[in-house]
């Protein structure tokens, strides 16, 4: 769920204004303050193929690369055999040459808006510079989703002169930044800086723009941060990397539980398993968690005394901070409740693993017949099949179900008889590796039991 934050007031406060007078005197812009060389002609002016190169037209450049790339991709990857039969199982791959065609479509639609684009090259062309000065700076949450920040903006307090007053009055400018990039960028700009403002003569009512947050220069405003590294890159790459770990984690879950399940369990069988997850992986998630949290928390009071010390641009901290995560009781509580319960989950899951792939025992042969055979979709991209069966020489009819395939169910035609292939199990716990078809017309006849 998508939570914006709404808009508050920038313009600083009488005793911010007062200390911000008395550190930097009043406005009185240098007299060798010169605009940038793009603005040294008057309107209609040219464009720098400088201006090419700066962060809004990269990011252009970039996102049309990626459409096209991704297109040329799954273009080829369409006709392979393993694609085509992973599509019976992860329903958008069987559209993935209408996809691929809609991303090409994508980017060629991008790379003519960027051949026709005008954007904030619109402020070069028919800007009117004048000289600002910076008077506060920090950076705040703009975007919830699902109580998670997803979007920033920095927020730039400028002191400038009313063209037609003439008197210094304070406007405020944003620039957004994705939650992901945040820690690898910063600003070039700090508080007491005389910058550049401009505005366009049919929109002179509205403040002017800072020059650096409209992302056209190279190395001026929001740039790539000194000690970013590679780290950006590595944040995003861990950041796929553990959702892609996860999604692994919780499908192999669920294919364990429909495929490798015992047939029959105790409750004292489950007790074991789950308390060793909810005591290892459970709490591990939990300390994991609220390391993490206080790590985080460590960085940004770091990272907001430096910019402080230097006059840069503060954090706003958006979070509650109490609980062990930082994200209030309630969620505190649940995560307390829930990691555990999630941990012994999956060991109960890996536990039905380890009973069946590490079975060696030769399978038993007992009767089936089968009730149904179903294809379930699940929310329009996963789908299972499932043969739903009971065994013969059960009195009770006991409902049974077994995770299948297209083929394995093909192969049963009309006939509604099989035998059940059951395991001992590693840990001691019979589980059914699969079903064969046979001759509906053979006669079961269940043998004596044996007298002790």
């Amino acid at each position: 769920m998508s939570q914006p934050i709404l808009p508050k007031d920038h313009s600083p406060g009488d005793d911010e204004l007062r200390q911000f007078a008395e550190k930097f005197g009043p406005f009185e812009p240098p007299e060798g303050y010169s605009f940038e060389p793009e603005f040294k002609d008057p309107p209609p002016r040219t464009v720098p193929s400088e201006l090419y190169q700066g962060r809004h037209f990269r990011k252009l450049r970039r996102a049309i690369l990626g459409l096209f790339t991704a297109g040329v991709v799954l273009l080829a990857c369409a006709p392979l055999p393993i694609v085509r039969i992973w599509g019976l199982y992860l329903l958008p791959l069987q559209y993935l040459p209408w996809i691929a065609v809609g991303l090409l479509a994508l980017s060629g639609m991008g790379l003519i808006r960027y051949l026709l684009h005008q954007g904030p090259l619109v402020y070069v062309k028919e800007g009117v510079p004048r000289v600002a000065r910076i008077a506060a700076l920090f950076l705040r949450t703009k975007l919830l989703v699902n109580g998670v920040p997803s979007v920033y903006e920095y927020v730039a307090v400028l002191e400038h002169r009313d063209p037609q007053r003439g008197e210094a009055v304070y406007s405020a400018d944003t620039h957004e930044i994705s939650a992901h990039s945040k820690d690898s960028v910063s600003l070039t700009y700090r508080i007491g800086d005389y910058v550049t403002a401009v505005s366009l003569p049919s929109k002179s009512e509205k403040p002017p723009r800072l020059y650096g947050f409209l992302d056209l220069r190279p190395n001026l405003g929001v740039v790539r941060s000194a000690e970013a590294g590679h780290g950006g890159a590595l944040t995003v790459i861990f950041a796929v990397g553990a959702i892609g770990g996860f999604l692994f984690l919780m499908g192999w879950n669920a294919y364990a539980v429909s495929k490798y399940q015992p047939l029959e369990m105790t409750f004292q069988d489950y007790v074991p398993p789950f308390t060793i997850g909810a005591a290892t992986l459970g709490i591990g998630l939990i300390v994991a968690i609220a390391w993490g949290v206080r790590r985080e928390r460590r960085k940004f009071e770091k990272r907001n005394q430096q910019a402080a010390a230097e006059g840069g641009a503060v954090e706003l901290f958006h979070r509650p901070k109490v609980g062990l995560f930082g994200q209030g009781l309630f969620l505190t509580v649940l995560l307390l409740v829930g990691l555990p319960m999630l941990g012994g989950g999956t060991m109960i899951c890996w536990t039905f693993s380890l009973n069946a792939l590490g079975d060696s025992s030769p399978p038993k042969l007992r009767p089936v017949r089968v009730r149904e055979m179903w294809m379930t979709t699940h929310n329009f991209i996963f789908r299972n099949y499932t043969i739903e069966y009971e065994f013969i020489d059960d009195p009770a009819k006991t409902k049974q179900e077994l995770l299948s395939t297209p083929w394995h169910m093909a192969s049963f035609g009309q006939s509604r008889s099989g035998l059940a292939h059951i395991r001992r199990g590693l840990l001691g716990w019979p589980w059914v590796e699969t079903i064969t078809p046979c001759d509906p017309n053979i006669r079961w006849i269940p043998l004596p039991k044996n007298k002790r």
